[in-house]
């Protein structure tokens, strides 16, 4: 009997087709009437004409045709009956089939490795309970798996805001070097406000003026972006994430939190503050010069450059204050517990966990997989016999009574 794929269009080879009087094989079949080409669903009544349906010739192979089976043919799983009966055409002829679930099909024909079966587990050894523990067990891990790629999500948030080697000094050398250079053109405007004839300059000012503001706020922006954490809107596989974190935290020197270390980094620190202080220094001498009336709102805008150059003095102390190294050290504390609890979870060892007995899931999958896909035997008498998958020997042999109760169960999960 052949096999369909419930609710697919394909095509089955039908033949030998006889002319009437049996005399050759027929060369084409063409149809005429309605109700002599049907085809007989499982359970309905009312049949379905083929006398429309395409046919094609199979080269070579004289009497033998391609039957295309729609995919309104094909909506009823069960057994598929097509009977011709056309005396114009050939002798009568008939043919079998089945069709079965698109599911079922796809696990034991289908392309994709992935495509099995669903299986609702009501029951394992008839224990009800041996189901809903073993479900139990399988919400546990996914749970622990959750909470381990939260908890992972947080730590990466941390890091992802550290430099790709935290050991490297280049990084901040360079942004100080930045600040350093926009910070030197602050103090030659303000040099120039004081040597200029201001009464006669002044059509000029409000250009450099802003001038220094711009320059101003680009060493604010680039403090404050020392500062700002990027966190991701989206977090990869928790394998990739552990592998970014262990990539940075590799980099970092023996003892995070050397005296040495920290030291380099407040000379520099103190180097920008001493610069600042220039600033401020040159941006108070404006406010006690004698500026002509015209000029009167000079003040105002020299102020705004004061409280954003504050704003620069209280982002750089803050860098002075933050306990960089115990956050990198909680960091590799928590990645190592990440790591370990990662280790001890595999699907072998779920595979191979004893749930009643001393059979494992494996087990119980097998011996489930004979009773419900594996040919079977002996159902007419009183012992029935259940295959594995591959027909290769019986997983489970039961002796039962006249009634059908079991009395001897043989089980193979090897």
């Amino acid at each position: 009997m052949e096999y369909i794929r419930e609710k697919t269009t394909s095509q089955v080879v039908c033949g030998p087709f006889m002319t009437t009087g049996a005399s050759a094989l027929a060369s084409a079949v063409v149809l005429t009437t309605v109700d002599e080409a049907v085809i007989q669903k499982h359970g309905v009544t009312a049949v379905v004409s083929v006398t429309a349906a395409t046919w094609s010739t199979i080269t070579n192979l004289t009497g033998y045709f391609n039957l295309e089976i729609t995919t309104g043919m094909s909506d009823t799983p069960g057994r598929l009956d097509l009977c011709i009966r056309d005396d114009d055409v050939c002798l009568p002829y008939t043919k079998s089939f089945m069709v079965i679930g698109a599911q079922v099909y796809d696990s034991l024909w289908g392309s994709s490795s992935g495509a099995y079966p669903s299986v609702n587990v009501m029951q394992i050894n008839s224990q009800a309970s041996a189901a809903t523990a073993l479900e139990g067990h399988i919400s546990s891990i996914i749970a622990g798996i959750t909470s381990m790629k939260a908890e992972t999500s947080a730590i990466k948030a941390k890091t992802d805001n550290l430099p790709a080697d935290p050991a490297d000094d280049s990084d901040i050398d360079t942004q100080l070097a930045a600040i350093k250079a926009e910070t030197a053109l602050i103090v030659a405007d303000t040099d120039e406000l004081q040597t200029d004839d201001i009464p006669t300059a002044l059509s000029g000012l409000d250009t450099k003026i802003d001038a220094v503001k711009a320059e101003t706020a680009l060493i604010v922006a680039d403090t404050d972006e020392l500062q700002t954490d990027d966190y991701p809107t989206s977090i990869a596989a928790i394998k990739t994430e552990t592998t970014a974190i262990k990539a940075k935290t590799d980099n970092l020197p023996v003892d995070p939190a050397s005296e040495t270390n920290v030291n380099a980094n407040e000379t520099k620190i103190d180097a920008i503050k001493a610069e600042t202080a220039l600033i401020v220094e040159d941006t108070g001498e404006l406010q006690v010069d004698d500026t002509p009336t015209a000029i009167a709102g000079l003040d105002t805008k020299i102020d705004a450059i004061k409280a954003e150059t504050a704003l620069i003095v209280a982002d750089t102390d803050e860098l002075q204050t933050d306990d960089y190294p115990a956050s990198i050290a909680a960091i590799k504390a928590e990645t190592t517990a990440i790591k370990l609890a990662l280790s001890t979870i595999s699907s072998t060892a779920l595979m191979d966990s004893t749930y009643e007995g001393d059979y494992k899931l494996r087990d119980y999958l097998r011996l489930s997989g004979a009773v419900l896909f594996g040919l079977s035997s002996g159902g007419d008498t009183t012992t029935l016999r259940f295959r594995d998958m591959a027909d290769t020997k019986d997983r489970i042999i039961a002796e039962v009574s006249t009634k059908g109760n079991r009395e001897v169960m043989t089980l193979d999960p090897a």
